[in-house]
């Protein structure tokens, strides 16, 4: 192999771990955010079948303070929707990392194609 070729090896395969990098920090969010999503869904189901004047109580650090039904509600359904719209995000930006992967292991089997002509 040339140096030429060399280098851009080199800066192929940085590049290729980069995005490989940048894959798995987003499947790790994703499966962060699922498990939150989840976890707000079942939540408000339980909640929902539970009566109107139930005692509910929300975590505020160490203590728990008072709140009504109503509003550990409203602020699951916010949470999910929250959570719904930055997943969707995730997995554009997981498709895009993608793409870039395949590019670089596109490029780096032409160029040893290339090198293997010469």
């Amino acid at each position: 192999m040339a140096i030429e070729d060399e280098k851009a090896y080199m800066e192929l395969h940085d590049r290729m771990l980069e995005s490989s990098q940048a894959l798995y920090k987003i499947n790790t969010q994703e499966r962060l955010k699922q498990k939150f999503k989840l976890r707000s869904e079942l939540m408000l189901a339980e909640l929902t079948a539970m009566p109107d004047d139930v005692r509910s109580y929300k975590s505020v650090g160490k203590a728990y303070f008072l709140v009504p039904k109503s509003e550990v509600m409203t602020e699951a359904e916010t949470e999910i929707s929250s959570l719904g719209t930055e997943l969707k995000s995730l997995q554009a930006q997981r498709g895009i990392v993608q793409q870039k992967v395949k590019e670089a292991e596109n490029e780096i089997l032409e160029l040893r194609r290339q090198s293997q002509k010469v």
